[in-house]
């Protein structure tokens, strides 16, 4: 029974691979049922998580927190409701062009150091 199984006939091929099927076979324990224990365990704090999330639901659910007001730094009205409100967006506009038009000067040339404005019109340059 040795050497290559090209060599064999048929039925000596067949002998082969049922001798070598034979001795490499396993026990499949795939699909098999394991009962334990732990099972029920983590089921248990599976429900006793789920019962302190609903009553911290509840709880959120009936004191819902105050927006405060980041301008009269008040809890009696939210920031979109302020008496302030039209002042202060004035304000955060101004603050925003601010931002935004910071440390840039006239940009008619942004690459050439020697431009002078004056010369916009000359009609050599047009």
């Amino acid at each position: 029974m040795r050497g290559s199984y090209k060599t064999k006939t048929s039925e000596e091929t067949y002998e082969l691979f049922e001798k070598i099927a034979m001795k490499t076979q396993h026990i499949d324990t795939r699909g098999k049922r394991v009962v334990s224990n732990s099972n029920y365990a983590s089921s248990v704090q599976i429900s006793k998580l789920g019962q302190k999330l609903d009553a911290l639901l509840v709880m959120n659910s009936r004191n819902p927190p105050n927006e405060m007001c980041t301008i009269c730094e008040t809890h009696d009205h939210a920031t979109i409701a302020s008496p302030l409100g039209v002042a202060y967006l004035e304000f955060a506009q101004e603050q925003a062009n601010l931002v935004i038009f910071y440390n840039q000067g006239p940009r008619n040339d942004p690459y050439s150091q020697s431009y002078n404005q004056s010369w916009r019109n000359y009609p050599n340059f047009s």
